[in-house]
């Protein structure tokens, strides 16, 4: 090959990487320039660049990977993320040894109460209504679904073992869906009642009515001897010392509400079926209806026994205590 071919040979291969390089160049310069997001929630069961990148563009429904389910999150790999976005027109660089890219996945919370709830209705149903209460074990409850489902849960095959207290249940969420999800839980079973306690706070010296109280289940083996199960032994009663609400209440909490405070001056009554006889007297001990107090008689200075029968007002018990000498 002669000196003037090879030279032309060489010209025309540089000719050929100039115009590589340029049309490169221009490529470079024609991709969209994005800016990866700072927070990445997702709504769908997808991930795209759009989700990822702000202004993507005609990219943004690009799939980048399957969302995660409700209310939990993955980790894509940058290097990935990068690759995709260039084949795609999108100019991003990695600034940084970030490798992953957290990406969570938008949802409603199912209530925990709601799962209970359901999971109790269903246990009762095996054991002929009883009053029950569970203990879910782990976090097997913790369930979310995505964003436009109603919150709600199904009970489907549930296994209960009465001796042991125990069951395991599969729950639909959302419940009445072909795209349910199946989560298996498992848990405690405990024999419970109802116990009544204060919804409203009552002060010491005023009295409880039913319409501050609310039932509340709780476990049998954690009620004490001496806590109130029957609301009826505690309207009309007086707290004896500060009560937290929703809690439950001891029998000695609560006492007969004080109608004559110790100190004060009463109406002391004596009556037979002949006459009635009244004189004033001061309390030696304070009191409540039916309770029997200490009095003084004032004009006699004599001290009797009395029933405390309303505010102020006293009934001497029997004929040896008569009132006053009223001779």
């Amino acid at each position: 090959m002669s000196p003037s071919t090879a030279l032309r040979r060489r010209l025309t291969g540089l000719a050929l990487s100039a115009v590589l390089l340029a049309a490169t160049a221009g490529s470079a310069a024609a991709a969209t320039a994005v800016q990866l997001r700072n927070s990445i929630l997702v709504a769908d069961d997808t991930v795209t660049l759009g989700d990822l990148f702000e202004d993507a563009g005609s990219a943004s429904d690009v799939v980048v990977a399957r969302a995660p389910l409700p209310g939990k999150q993955i980790a894509l790999r940058t290097r990935g993320i990068a690759a995709l976005a260039r084949k795609h027109g999108l100019n991003w660089r990695r600034t940084s040894n970030r490798r992953t890219v957290s990406v969570r996945r938008d949802g409603t919370p199912v209530p925990h109460e709601q799962i209970t709830e359901e999971l109790e209705l269903a246990l009762a149903d095996r054991m002929d209504g009883a009053d029950i209460e569970i203990q879910i074990a782990g976090r097997g409850a913790d369930l979310t679904v995505a964003r436009g489902e109603t919150p709600a849960v199904a009970v489907d095959d549930l296994q209960l073992d009465r001796t042991r207290g125990r069951f395991t249940a599969i729950l639909s969420v959302p419940a009445d869906s072909a795209a349910a999800r199946r989560v298996s839980v498992s848990g405690r079973v405990f024999q419970a009642m109802s116990v009544p306690v204060l919804k409203n706070r009552v002060a010491i010296g005023e009295v409880v009515q039913e319409s501050d109280l609310v039932y509340r289940k709780m476990r049998v083996e954690k009620i004490g001897r001496n806590m109130v199960t029957d609301a009826s032994a505690l309207i009309g009663k007086s707290p004896r010392r500060p009560l937290q609400l929703n809690r439950p209440l001891r029998a000695d909490d609560l006492g007969t509400p004080v109608l004559v405070e110790k100190g004060s001056m009463v109406t002391m009554t004596f009556e037979t079926g002949l006459i009635s006889l009244t004189a004033t007297g001061r309390a030696l001990e304070k009191g409540g209806r039916g309770d029997v107090i200490r009095v003084l008689n004032t004009r006699s200075r004599r001290t009797v026994e009395a029933t405390v029968e309303q505010p102020g007002r006293v009934v001497v018990g029997n004929s040896r205590d008569r009132i006053a000498d009223r001779r």
